[in-house]
């Protein structure tokens, strides 16, 4: 049982197939490789930016980030790609052998707090 209801955003953003060309170019990817649709992988929240994860960063690592995340804010404003680090805060502590894969200084709990066992 979990010790709460996954109270993951539900926001989500379309990257339109220029935006979408432009990264797969970057990363020397197929086009195919990049999703169309992007959902905020923070938990669910009412002000600030979305953050949706699109695709690893470059692999010879040259942007000094983990990945490429969207970023928006509901219904207004340009969507925007940026390369953020992951947040590799460790549950350890907890006994939980996973590091938090949302974007460096992120709101809310930690992607493994979401999957945390009732005691």
């Amino acid at each position: 049982m979990l010790q709460n209801v996954i109270k993951v955003c539900e926001a989500s953003a379309m990257l339109l197939r220029p935006t979408r060309g432009l990264i797969a170019l970057q990363r020397r990817v197929p086009l195919e490789e990049v999703g169309e649709w992007v959902w905020c992988d923070l938990d669910r929240h009412i002000d600030g930016d979305h953050y949706g994860w699109v695709c690893d960063a470059a692999p010879d690592g040259a942007s000094g980030a983990d990945s490429l995340w969207l970023v928006w804010q509901s219904w207004r404003g340009p969507l925007r790609v940026e390369p953020h680090g992951f947040c590799r805060d460790s549950g350890k502590a907890l006994g939980v052998d996973e590091l938090c894969w949302l974007p460096a200084r992120h709101s809310g709990e930690h992607s493994w707090q979401r999957y945390l066992s009732a005691p």
